[in-house]
């Protein structure tokens, strides 16, 4: 009845796979990714943000290989710490920090913009949400948030709306709308309203309208008579100038 085969990848670099402790490396992530292809498994594939020595340009390298594996989803978690673990001892003598919350959720948005680019779905960002790790029984430290995907779309948007406010020469009294799909209203606006706000602020914007649009697609947004912008695609742009 077996129908999916998920791989814990965690990274491509070896570096990082020896400093984590990893039980293997990349070429036996990559011998394992062809066997299955060869059966008619689906194949998902996992893959961490800010485990030791994870970098930004790491994480790039790790999604860009998992991408070229054409999975039929990936899974992007961030690192924490976790009582009674490796980790934790070594965070207890400073030999490991955590990404901040923002800097897991700016790591998420470049990998997740590689896959996004390339039709492979991501069917989770973040960690599944536990009454352990909400109430902190068995979190010490680290970018744990029970809405981390939402935080990663709204980034995504709210980068996005801020580059085309810019390309639509907004300024003080300027009439601002922006259309997105219903279901995307809540990723445009972010956590609290925070995107509003940095939109507003940036630009001293007295009257901005967020418009729901059925005929909008999901994850675009269009500022004024501008043509709509796909949120992932100005990631894309950034992601391809990442030194692998």
């Amino acid at each position: 009845p077996v129908q999916t085969v998920e791989i814990g990848v965690q990274s491509m670099d070896d570096g990082v796979l020896r400093m984590s402790r990893r039980s293997h490396l990349s070429s036996d992530t990559q011998t394992a990714v062809r066997r299955l292809k060869r059966t008619p498994y689906r194949i998902i594939l996992q893959m961490m943000v800010g485990l030791p020595g994870d970098t930004d340009a790491i994480t790039f390298k790790t999604a860009n290989l998992l991408a070229e594996f054409d999975p039929d989803g990936v899974r992007i978690y961030p690192t924490v710490v976790l009582r009674d673990s490796v980790l934790a001892n070594w965070h207890a003598a400073g030999e490991y920090r955590p990404l901040s919350l923002e800097a897991a959720v700016s790591r998420a948005k470049s990998a997740m913009a590689v896959f996004r680019s390339r039709n492979i779905p991501v069917i989770r960002l973040g960690l599944q949400a536990t009454e352990e790790l909400n109430y902190g029984a068995y979190l010490l430290a680290g970018p744990y948030h029970p809405a981390f995907g939402h935080l990663v779309y709204a980034a995504a948007f709210r980068e996005c709306a801020l580059a085309e406010l810019a390309m639509a020469g907004v300024g003080f009294k300027t009439e601002v709308l922006i259309r997105v799909h219903p279901k995307d209203i809540s990723r445009l606006r972010g956590e609290r309203n925070e995107n509003l706000k940095s939109f507003t602020q940036r630009y001293g914007l007295p009257y901005l309208t967020v418009k729901s649009d059925p005929t909008m697609d999901r994850e675009w947004l269009a500022v004024n008579h501008r043509p709509p912008a796909w949120i992932w695609g100005l990631q894309t742009a950034l992601s391809d100038r990442t030194p692998t």
